[in-house]
This record gives structure tokens, C-alpha cells and sequence, in this order.
């Protein structure tokens, strides 16, 4: 079953119950519809952001590949009512990105490695976006993935190495 996120959030006194579902929008039980559909936003930051009518107000839903998807209303998170802010990839992890990188250049290098290094760099963007973890936990947690990575890419090269004889 898909991951379903619910805001409740009050428009002029009235209560709007705000679903999303995958990738489809439900607004007080009506239709679902694909949030792809929605008028994008225009000048609303990174990510895909999609314009939801809620009553006489336009709600924004954020839909960022390495963070959660985020509502907002007159500039605040629907989920926390704080101000929101976009996801930031802070300085540090484009260290371990650095060192992922050579990893691809001097280990595994090719479709393989492209692969890999994509999905290993969006794991560790979405770990680093993580604001309710503390850094040191982030930090630790893009550390890990960057060694099993390489040492899974080592491996690898080891094994095409071995086997093919290239």
C-alpha cells in the first residue's frame, strides 16, 4: 500500500483534511487526483511544487526526490506551523559526494558505477535533510553509507576484474 500523508488545516473556519497517497491528492474525501495534474507553482524553490486550491487560499505541495513531501499555507509547514524552509544539503555531505565521486573515477567508473553513485548520493542527500536527526547522527549515518559503498564498489571492480580479466 502507498504511504499516505494527512494535513488538517482550517481555511476561514472551515476544516480541510488534505491526503496524499501516493502520488494523488485527496482533499476532504473528493476525487483523488495526481498531483502531476496540479498547476505547477511558479518561482516556489527547488522541487517539483504543485498549486492545491484549499477554500479562497492556495496551499503549496512540495515534492523534493530526497525529502519528504511538505504542505504549506501562507508560507508556513501545514504539518509543524513553523515557517518552512527548504531542504538544505548541508556543507558537510558534499564531502562524503567528493569522495563517493572518486570512488567512481579510480574504482567501479561506467553505467555500473553511475548507478550507484546516483543512489548512494540520494540516500545521503535525503539522511542530510533530515532536520529532526541530530548532525552527529546524520554524519554518522552518510559515513556508513559512503564505506559500505565503497568497499561494495571495491569489491565489485575486484570480482569484474577477476572474472573477466579485464
Amino acid at each position: 500500500m502507498a504511504k499516505e500523508l494527512v494535513w488538517n488545516i482550517i481555511v476561514d473556519d472551515m476544516p480541510y483534511v488534505i491526503k496524499l497517497v501516493g502520488n494523488k491528492v485527496i482533499v476532504n474525501n473528493s476525487e483523488p487526483i495526481k498531483y502531476t495534474k496540479l498547476k505547477k507553482a511558479v518561482g516556489e524553490g527547488k522541487g517539483a511544487n504543485y498549486e492545491l486550491p484549499v477554500g479562497y487560499k492556495t496551499a503549496i505541495l512540495r515534492i523534493s526526490s530526497y525529502a519528504a513531501p511538505v504542505l504549506t499555507l501562507d508560507g508556513r509547514d501545514c504539518s509543524t506551523g513553523e515557517f518552512y524552509e527548504a531542504p538544505k544539503m548541508p556543507w558537510w555531505v558534499w564531502i562524503h559526494v567528493v569522495i563517493h565521486a572518486l570512488g567512481f573515477v579510480f574504482l567501479i567508473g561506467g553505467a555500473i558505477g553511475g548507478a550507484i553513485q546516483g543512489g548512494v548520493i540520494m540516500i545521503m542527500m535525503s539522511v542530510s535533510a533530515q532536520k529532526q536527526k541530530s548532525t552527529i547522527y546524520r554524519v554518522a549515518v552518510c559515513t556508513g553509507i559512503l564505506f559500505v559503498s565503497l568497499i561494495a564498489q571495491f569489491l565489485l571492480a575486484y570480482f569484474i576484474l577477476t572474472t573477466f580479466g579485464i
